[in-house]
């Protein structure tokens, strides 16, 4: 994406240290990437935002999978709401799986590996936040884990 669109900035934040590492060692000569250790549950990390010229876009990938519960995801989200242009999450979304045989199948799986419950009921709870875009289990490597597509910004 950097090579398409030049002269922009692209920080990534990753809970690896070794990820984090490994970046460093990867982008070293690009100034434009730049990846810092970041933790959904710790707010300092989010400061990143503070640092970046808006507009900003937020992308996470099968990251916020990893939170029994997403609601300090919006909390500190919120502080940055000015500088914020859009939110793009491709996570796996449990409440879209239906009440079909692999729609019961994909609850289970994400039940049993403790994977996040509450994405899109969170989005949808907060006023402040309007949902452009909703596309369902759009794609995927484990049929018992697929992407979704969820693109939101600030009102």
């Amino acid at each position: 994406m950097q090579q398409k669109y030049e002269n922009r900035y692209f920080w990534g934040g990753e809970y690896s240290k070794n990820a984090v590492e490994l970046a460093s060692h990867l982008y070293r000569d690009n100034p434009w990437i730049k990846v810092v250790y970041f933790n959904f549950l710790e707010p300092a990390t989010y400061e990143l935002i503070a640092q970046a010229e808006p507009p900003v876009v937020i992308f996470t990938a099968h990251a916020i999978e990893q939170l029994p519960h997403s609601s300090l995801v919006f909390d500190n989200l919120l502080q940055y709401r000015d500088k914020i242009q859009a939110v793009f999450h491709f996570e796996p979304v449990y409440e879209l799986h239906r009440e079909s045989l692999l729609g019961l199948m994909r609850r289970r799986y994400t039940e049993i590996n403790n994977y996040n419950k509450d994405l899109l009921s969170e989005l949808q709870s907060r006023a402040y936040i309007c949902i452009i875009e909703l596309q369902g289990d759009m794609f995927g490597l484990n049929p018992l884990n697929p992407t979704s597509i969820i693109h939101w910004m600030f009102e």
